[in-house]
């Protein structure tokens, strides 16, 4: 059956006439009729009444409609999946992640990226902030994404995603019923950092720094190498530390942590996409960039509240 058959009839019933389905279709009239009687052939059956000022549906007429119309819509679809792959983006990402951005966010962007773009493949290597931008400037990745901004001057740090970090502590712990602490309240508590080169652990720094609290006040009793080994040690009554209020939601709700905000304190930083500007020079790069920015500029929307940890 000719789909162009099909289209013709669907004009004559939107219309009434066989010369306004001619002139909408840019075709003849005689086009018209001889698609009809193609179609009617085809079918064994008459599909319209031609009697009275107006065309009308036969009854069979009447069950084509309900089948044209799907058929119709199904080949537009069709044609338009063929073309967009036609000249859809092909190619590998080459990503660098610090372990927020790189287990949290990351996943799901690029599962929305690749679906709209199924010819990309994408590689991702997880560490921490320093050595993504160790990566970058290797030419290792091409695009990073970080925890806390870096000083090479080469690199562009756009910030992309407002990240909340909060206090951590066990289920069990004398905060864990409240919802927040005084700073001056934790100088008995023994803390648990993140290793030199965190990006978690910089803001940290930086932040209680800036509201007058010296790294030197806390000193920490473990030093551990991701966020994971921080909670699971926090989960332990190893300590209390600073997460990502990302990291911590699958233990908050598994009721193992408990979180608490510092009073007077903002515990909020930036996520950074980081980038050598004359390295964005394919298509492919320019398309993923843009489409990151949207992205994480909308997160929360994106994230359903998944069981990662970092």
């Amino acid at each position: 059956m000719d789909i162009s058959h099909i289209r013709t009839m669907l004009e004559i019933i939107k219309h009434g006439s066989f010369s306004e389905a001619a002139a909408a279709l840019n075709i003849s009239q005689p086009a018209v009729s001889l698609h009809v009687q193609r179609l009617e052939r085809e079918l064994g059956a008459r599909l319209l009444d031609r009697g009275g000022a107006r065309v009308r549906l036969t009854q069979h007429g009447e069950a084509f409609l309900r089948h044209a119309e799907r058929i119709a819509s199904a080949d537009t679809e069709m044609r338009e999946d063929i073309a967009r792959l036609a000249h859809d983006l092909t190619g590998a990402l080459r990503l660098a992640a610090s372990t927020i951005p790189g287990e949290f966010l990351l996943p799901s962007l690029l599962a929305d990226f690749t679906a709209l773009h199924p010819n990309v493949t994408a590689a991702l290597t997880v560490s921490d902030t320093e050595a993504v931008i160790s990566e970058l400037e290797s030419g290792a990745c091409d695009v990073g994404f970080t925890g806390a901004p870096s000083r090479r001057s080469t690199l562009t740090q756009e910030p992309i995603h407002k990240d909340t970090l909060v206090l951590v502590v066990p289920a069990n712990h004398q905060f864990a019923s409240r919802s927040s602490v005084g700073v001056d309240e934790l100088s008995s508590q023994r803390f648990i950092a993140r290793e030199p080169g965190s990006g978690t652990m910089a803001s940290i720094q930086r932040i209680l720094a800036d509201s007058g609290i010296e790294a030197h006040q806390w000193m920490p009793t473990a030093v551990l190498g991701s966020t994971q080994a921080v909670i699971n040690g926090v989960e332990a009554g190893m300590g209390v530390s600073f997460v990502s209020a990302l990291a911590a939601r699958h233990g908050e709700k598994a009721g193992t942590i408990a979180t608490v905000s510092l009073e007077g304190v903002m515990l909020e930083r930036d996520l950074f996409m980081v980038y050598q500007q004359d390295h964005i020079t394919t298509r492919l790069l320019e398309e993923f960039t843009d489409y990151a920015r949207g992205w994480l500029a909308n997160a929360d929307a994106h994230i359903s509240g998944g069981t990662e940890t970092t």
